[in-house]
């Protein structure tokens, strides 16, 4: 994570305007994930916002780069970089990422790992800035005591699409919110599902055999991880 560019996002995130966007976004997530189960989820990332709260997985996990207030969390923490979660792979049925690209410098990178981490048909859950709402960008980070945020680092949707494509997921939902700020909405939530590898057939259909032909089988066990 760009760690200046995170502690300038903090900084702006303990004002009262972004205070009033996190509430917002916890608002129109909250629904999304109040139907969405399974034994772990991950939030990577704002550690200190609340996101999982609807949601009703047995275990919630935060991933965060830095643990020094890891006490004032909600759940337990994981010390890592958001590019190599010490997890094993496909062992998490949901990831939010709120903001969690446009704060890095390898968003590419975590939207991999994302995919590893993740089930067959695990879900992912992004929320982002709009990158081409400029105008409004500026008039909400113009501040005599904060600093200006660098919001040509966010992501647009169709960059993150793009990457979805990349790597293997399936985009379930798109919206933006906040339409009074802007036209287009002022930040965006996408969620997407890791696609799984179906199983085709290929070759001519199986011919029924002699019964008196058939030999007995040897059973062999495999296993196969989901």
């Amino acid at each position: 994570m760009d760690k200046h560019l995170v502690q300038i996002f903090h900084h702006w995130l303990a004002s009262s305007q972004g205070q009033a966007l996190t509430r917002q976004e916890q608002m129109k997530v909250a629904p999304i994930l109040t139907n969405t189960f399974g034994y772990l989820a991950l939030q990577v990332g704002l550690p200190h916002i609340d996101y999982l709260t609807s949601n009703r997985s047995r275990k919630k996990l935060i991933v965060s780069s830095q643990n020094t207030h890891a006490y004032t969390y909600k759940y337990p923490c994981i010390q890592a970089p958001a590019t190599h979660i010490p997890l094993e792979e496909q062992s998490v049925d949901l990831i939010v990422l709120p903001h969690t690209l446009e704060l890095s410098t390898q968003p590419k990178e975590i939207l991999k790992e994302a995919h590893r981490l993740l089930i067959n048909e695990g879900q992912l859950l992004i929320t982002g800035f709009n990158p081409w709402h400029i105008g409004m960008l500026r008039r909400l980070y113009r501040s005599h005591h904060l600093p200006t945020l660098p919001y040509q680092q966010f992501i647009s949707i169709s960059k993150i699409k793009e990457w979805f494509t990349l790597y293997g997921f399936e985009i379930n939902r798109q919206s933006s919110h906040i339409r009074h700020w802007g036209k287009d909405g002022i930040f965006y939530i996408l969620t997407a599902r890791k696609r799984s590898l179906g199983m085709h057939l290929i070759g001519p259909a199986i011919k029924k055999k002699n019964p008196s032909a058939i030999k007995p089988a040897v059973a062999t066990q495999k296993t196969h991880k989901q």
